[in-house]
């Protein structure tokens, strides 16, 4: 009884939180492109904090991040919830943009790729400007400093900022190099990284399935990819053991843990997730995003402190334990030393919603190492 009168509470306590956090918008170009987030502000009579900005995945706006943020102030952390082109109020993509996306050459699929790196980095600038964010010392162990927290498929619009830093300019450049300390790929999907899916790929989509009515794809996507999955053993790198389409009888999916209200306000079933999908079609972009942000020494010199991490969880749906073996392998293949990676025990690919406090323990142990 004690048990749940604690959990009533904190619970409580995380809604009151979520419904506080600071909200706002960042224009982001000379074309008055906006991007919204949500910030959890500075920790209360802390001069000494490191600030993360989280970027959300397909069908899930900024709010996915909120219960991190409600922990963030007495964490030493600042988390800011950047809302991607299309959803919580940010700019939509243009017709131009879209018709880029499906029809383009390759060269405006490459600068519509840059110009999504180009506008998280100036969003990331412009807060800092405005927020005093204080610099990073080097010492691994202290504060300062920002990270970039890419989640899902949102790892396309992180690793393009990381692969575009030469293409702002030198002010925010130099700002930002002073700052960047950690960059953390979580839960990336092959093809969000511009790599093939293997075979046995499946999700509850028409690249997959064609037979789900086109109506209720991104609603069942959105249970489908917040489930529990009982793979294999993981460490044996075999596909073959990996769940790749049933999720687990005995665990509730992760959205079957949230409120009617707290659905309506995160989950995004409307046109965004579809516009996502689309552009897993920018193959060559993604690639050479995907491999300048991690393995190109030139590029990761512009931002000497910037470690790489890339993680994921031990029941996740099936992309993310597929896409950390394909990871490892380029960082080998590379001669080792450009990433750094982590599994994570009994966790799915919400792990910021369902186990918060222990998150926030993965990105203290990333940030901080």
């Amino acid at each position: 009884m004690r048990a749940h009168l604690v959990l009533v509470v904190l619970i409580a306590h995380l809604v009151s939180f979520a419904s506080s956090l600071s909200q706002g918008s960042l224009v982001v170009d000379d074309n008055g492109t906006q991007l919204t987030y949500t910030d959890s502000g500075a920790p209360s009579g802390s001069q000494s904090y490191t600030t993360i900005f989280a970027v959300h995945g397909m069908g899930f706006n900024g709010g996915i991040f909120s219960k991190i943020q409600a922990l963030a102030p007495t964490r030493r952390f600042r988390i800011v919830a950047v809302n991607r082109r299309g959803y919580a109020g940010s700019t939509p993509l243009s017709t131009f943009e879209q018709n880029v996306i499906l029809n383009g050459t390759a060269e405006q699929r490459s600068e519509f790729s840059q110009t999504i790196g180009v506008e998280l980095l100036m969003f990331m600038d412009t807060f800092i400007q405005q927020h005093d964010i204080p610099v990073f010392n080097g010492d691994r162990n202290s504060d300062g400093g920002v990270a970039l927290l890419a989640w899902s498929i949102g790892n396309m619009a992180g690793l393009a900022a990381v692969a575009h830093i030469v293409d702002v300019p030198e002010a925010t450049q130099s700002r930002l190099a002073a700052r960047l300390r950690t960059f953390i790929m979580q839960e990336s999907s092959s093809n969000a990284l511009g790599l093939p899916a293997p075979p046995q790929n499946w999700v509850p989509l028409d690249i997959s399935d064609p037979t789900i009515p086109a109506a209720h794809q991104y609603t069942a996507f959105a249970q489908w990819v917040s489930a529990y999955f009982d793979h294999g053993n993981l460490s044996s790198k075999d596909p073959n053991v990996i769940s790749w389409v049933v999720p687990s009888s005995f665990t509730p999916f992760t959205v079957f843990n949230m409120s009617r209200s707290q659905y309506d306000s995160i989950v995004d079933t409307t046109d965004n997730p579809a516009l996502d999908a689309d552009q897993l079609a920018l193959t060559s972009a993604l690639e050479a995003n995907y491999r300048a942000s991690n393995f190109n020494s030139t590029l990761r010199s512009i931002l000497p402190h910037m470690e790489n991490w890339f993680i994921t969880g031990t029941r996740s749906a099936s992309f993310g334990p597929y896409c950390i073996w394909v990871v490892e392998d380029d960082n080998a293949a590379a001669g080792g030393g450009f990433v750094n990676f982590k599994t994570i025990d009994g966790v799915n690919h919400l792990m910021h919603w369902d186990f918060p406090e222990l998150s926030v323990s993965v990105y203290q142990s990333m940030i901080f190492s």
